[in-house]
């Protein structure tokens, strides 16, 4: 659980850095529990949809423990123990500015052995709600630490969003003690978050290795990446 929460306040600062200043309202199908959420939308309808979510603890005043509705710049998350997805645990992020939701993200995490268990599942239920037609990248998680180790990234562009869906895959011999399926959607207009995704070079090998231990053969049509 420890290696867990530095996990969860690592990747949610990480995304606290970046996000658009464009009109999105891209309405998109959303994973159970989260149906009716969608950029730009306000702080009062996200309350409605998802009512325990709190102030972020890197922007939390001590004197102020409820979520203002009408203040327009701010992030909420909230931290569920065994969600509907799987029995996992669940961290989810919303950063706001000028009043609408402009990211979100969302973790499930666990020991490595049930991510390893679902994560096929996983990624044929983001293919079901946004489709086949995706790019596939690689990126680094954990960079930095003695658990870096690739992933595999799929994203969707729909409408003037992007989804992003990355899953453990576990390529090479790394201890690793638990595993992610992790969301983010955030808009086209977001250069630095799509910077974040850009991806990493890897070897072929590698790279159908990725896929292949989340259900995607090399087979496939693959649009990774746009010239």
């Amino acid at each position: 659980m420890k290696y867990i929460l530095i996990f969860l306040v690592l990747v949610s600062s990480f995304f606290l850095l970046a996000v658009a200043e464009e009109a999105v309202n891209t309405k998109l199908d959303m994973p159970r529990g989260f149906e009716g959420i969608y950029l730009e939308m306000p702080v009062k309808e996200l309350l409605q949809i998802r009512p325990n979510v709190s102030i972020h603890p890197m922007e939390r005043d001590s004197s102020i423990e409820q979520v203002d509705s009408t203040k327009l710049n701010q992030s909420l998350y909230e931290f569920v123990e065994k969600d509907s997805l799987f029995g996992l645990n669940m961290f989810a992020m919303y950063v706001f500015r000028d009043g609408e939701l402009k990211n979100m993200l969302v973790i499930w995490t666990g020991a490595i052995n049930e991510v390893r268990k679902y994560r096929v599942n996983f990624v044929a239920s983001c293919e079901k709600r946004w489709g086949t037609n995706y790019q596939r990248r690689v990126v680094k998680i954990q960079p930095n630490t003695r658990i870096e180790h690739l992933a595999p990234l799929l994203l969707w562009e729909k409408g003037n969003a992007i989804v992003t869906a990355v899953c453990t895959s576990e390529y090479e011999d790394k201890a690793l003690e638990a595993g992610v399926f992790m969301i983010n959607i955030f808009s086209q207009d977001d250069k630095e978050m799509l910077n974040k995704f850009s991806g990493e070079t890897t070897d072929e090998n590698t790279r159908i290795k990725l896929f292949q231990n989340i259900g995607i053969s090399p087979q496939e049509k693959d649009t990774t990446s746009k010239e």
